[in-house]
């Protein structure tokens, strides 16, 4: 059968984005070079045309440098013509780029929901609700101890005394401008 038919070819892998790209991109490099070239060349021309009176020669000169200023726009076009080949491939590299990236990304996601869904399966809802009321019990206890205690102190307070003013004997103490200190409800000497 091989003989009627032939054997299959193995055929060589098409290239990548990256290989075309590179490749548009290294003749792009070259006539850019052949269109420096020839701006150098007409350049010269230019200088040459200044120096020459006019005449026949001046008209032999402005000849050629019209013929390779006709080359240097045709090779502007082809370079042209090249990058935005190039720029098209850039995009279909990046449109592919971020195709893989979105594919990576759910796959991600899919084992990220595989793990949660096997997570949520040990965590029990009723333990977590059951946890929080006991916090919120633990917490109002806190709150019932705090207010049994006062915030400050309770100062001391002086209560005025009309008939202990008269009996003591210091003219220098408060309870001789009528004031004594209680504490508890007796008057302290």
């Amino acid at each position: 059968m091989k003989r009627i038919f032939g054997a299959k070819n193995n055929k060589e892998p098409p290239p990548s984005i990256q290989d075309a790209s590179d490749r548009i991109n290294k003749r792009g490099e070259s006539v850019e070079d052949k269109v420096k070239r020839l701006d150098a060349e007409l350049c010269k021309y230019k200088d040459q045309i200044k120096r020459t009176r006019p005449g026949p020669a001046q008209e032999a000169i402005k000849a050629r440098a019209m013929r390779v200023l006709k080359q240097k726009k045709m090779y502007e076009g082809q370079r042209d013509m090249l990058y935005n080949q190039t720029f098209n491939l850039d995009q279909v590299s990046f449109a592919a780029e971020g195709l893989k990236d979105a594919q990576q990304t759910m796959t991600a996601l899919k084992s990220a929901n595989k793990e949660l869904k096997g997570m949520m399966k040990t965590v029990k809802i009723q333990d977590i609700d059951n946890l929080q009321d006991e916090m919120m019990d633990l917490m109002d206890v806190s709150r019932d101890v705090i207010k049994g205690y006062p915030a400050q102190p309770s100062p001391i307070k002086y209560k005025p005394n009309p008939i202990l003013p008269l009996t003591l004997f210091n003219p220098n103490s408060l309870c001789m401008k009528g004031w004594v200190r209680f504490d508890h409800g007796y008057p302290i000497l």
